[in-house]
């Protein structure tokens, strides 16, 4: 099994908590209304079931489409070929899946021009790609089953193929708006999978 104080000889040791049932993620913010800290309450090593998460935080419900939804498939490969490196990581001890935390996405007033049925089905058609399709699955149902060629990892043939995804599971978890700090239990996430 994988021992995460092999990173720390590497990489900052800061970067990398090792707690039992609770890690704490924080980043700097200079809006004092973003999400700056969430806390992961957890038992997940429950016998042989073992997670790699691929973890994306965004303040705002836009910046899942906007941004998230690329970075998790980047940081997979990321996370994959640094750990690869490691003879004592082996990703089949290991289930991944994607997790983006967000304020919740805000339904629009109905006298928004959003919500006009003629004024939505043309900007559907414009902007329907793949980050508009996996956005809506992550704003309707919370999860999506991102499939790597929608990322280009067919195009990636220079690329060792054990760092890329056929398929990844993705959840998104809304924490409350404008919330500062927020708390997930991540055996709650897990259980959705």
């Amino acid at each position: 099994m994988f021992n995460v104080r092999d990173l720390q000889q590497f990489y900052n040791p800061s970067f990398f908590g090792i707690n039992k049932d609770l890690y704490i993620w924080k980043e700097s913010q200079t809006d004092p209304t973003a999400l700056a800290s969430v806390k992961f309450v957890f038992h997940l090593d429950r016998e042989e079931e073992h997670y790699l998460i691929i973890l994306e935080v965004k303040s705002g419900f836009k910046e899942v489409k906007n941004k998230a939804i690329g970075q998790i498939p980047a940081s997979y490969i990321k996370a994959q070929s640094i750990l690869n490196d490691f003879s004592s990581f082996n990703m089949n001890d290991y289930k991944a899946f994607g997790l983006i935390i967000s304020y919740p996405y805000i339904v629009k007033p109905p006298t928004d021009a959003e919500n006009n049925p003629l004024v939505w089905e043309n900007k559907e058609i414009m902007t329907e790609d793949i980050f508009a399709k996996y956005n809506r699955l992550l704003r309707n149902h919370q999860k999506a089953d991102f499939i790597g060629n929608d990322f280009g990892f067919d195009q990636l043939t220079q690329v060792k193929q054990d760092l890329l995804f056929d398929k990844l599971k993705v959840r998104h978890y809304p924490v409350n708006n404008h919330c500062v700090n927020a708390e997930i239990d991540l055996d709650v996430v897990i259980g959705t999978l």
